[in-house]
């Protein structure tokens, strides 16, 4: 069974200090369980997952979670040579330890009960080995494949997939670290003034773009996400790439499309609204781009 990468649509950074959040299956990259094509002479890639996943299962191993993980299968398999099999780039903002953790989940996990909160919290728990920390939004998505809406605290499964408005991602081709960058994020917000900025500007922004997303309220969602591009370019600058910060400015003066980050920043992918299939096709040619449709 594959589980999708994501794409983080609204939260990045506000979700740290509170603010609703909205994520989408993206099943263009995915990864699945696997062993070696040959357990004689594996390839570089198998072996190097497969003891990532042996130091996962020391991780688990030290963790209290609400169920049952099946650690000895779990240990036999790798024995055998089980390795996640995955073209979901690394260090893209776009869920690859997430949609591993997922796989695990639905593989050697037998959960005590089904309530979604109950398995956020598991798979954050589980996420952590790989980040430090994890709201476990992330895999939530992957394993469920569907979009996830957290706010006020709860959380929530969308049964639709089609918003009306569609994003679209720039490949950066740069990896980068998640962990890095919230550490940048996270002594930014240590200064009291910049903290009631973000509270009061980044949360409220993020917050009122997405509802005008799922509102399918176009004019007054550009709008709001044209000050939402502006803030984060000022204010959150060390996230974004020199080099793509003239594309991100070009977008807030024609006003035809607006960029903001995916995740972390730093790399990986940015994501972008346009206002109409032109505004791509301008960026893609007047940027040598690498662009695709979410």
């Amino acid at each position: 069974m594959r589980f999708s990468s994501k794409i983080l649509l609204f939260g990045e950074y506000s979700v740290l200090q509170g603010s609703d959040a909205l994520l989408i299956p993206f099943p263009e990259y995915s990864g699945f369980f696997d062993f070696y094509s040959d357990y004689s002479n594996p390839n570089s890639d198998e072996v190097k997952s497969n003891q990532i996943l042996m130091g996962f299962m020391d991780y688990i191993q030290k963790y209290e979670v609400k169920g049952n993980i099946d650690v000895e299968r779990f240990s036999r398999d790798l024995s055998s040579g089980l390795y996640f099999k995955s073209n979901i780039p690394l260090g893209y903002g776009v869920g690859s330890s997430g949609a591993l953790v997922a796989a695990f989940y639905h593989q050697y996990f037998q959960p005590n009960e089904d309530d979604l909160l109950v398995t956020k919290q598991n798979l954050a728990t589980l996420e952590s080995y790989f980040h430090g920390s994890s709201s476990g939004l992330d895999p939530l998505v992957s394993y469920i494949n569907k979009p996830i809406l957290q706010t006020n605290g709860r959380v929530n499964a969308l049964d639709f997939k089609n918003f009306g408005i569609k994003p679209f991602l720039i490949d950066t081709g740069i990896s980068r670290s998640t962990a890095d960058f919230v550490s940048v994020f996270n002594h930014k917000v240590s200064d009291l003034e910049f903290k009631i900025l973000i509270k009061n500007d980044l949360v409220r922004l993020s917050n009122l773009a997405l509802n005008l997303f799922l509102s399918g309220q176009k004019s007054e969602f550009f709008a709001v996400l044209k000050e939402l591009s502006q803030f984060q370019l000022t204010h959150l600058n060390e996230m974004i790439l020199p080099e793509y910060q003239s594309i991100w400015k070009d977008g807030i003066e024609s006003e035809d499309y607006h960029l903001k980050l995916c995740g972390a920043g730093g790399g990986g992918f940015l994501l972008g609204f346009a206002r109409n299939e032109n505004a791509v096709d301008y960026l893609k040619k007047k940027y040598q781009l690498r662009i695709s449709s979410v």
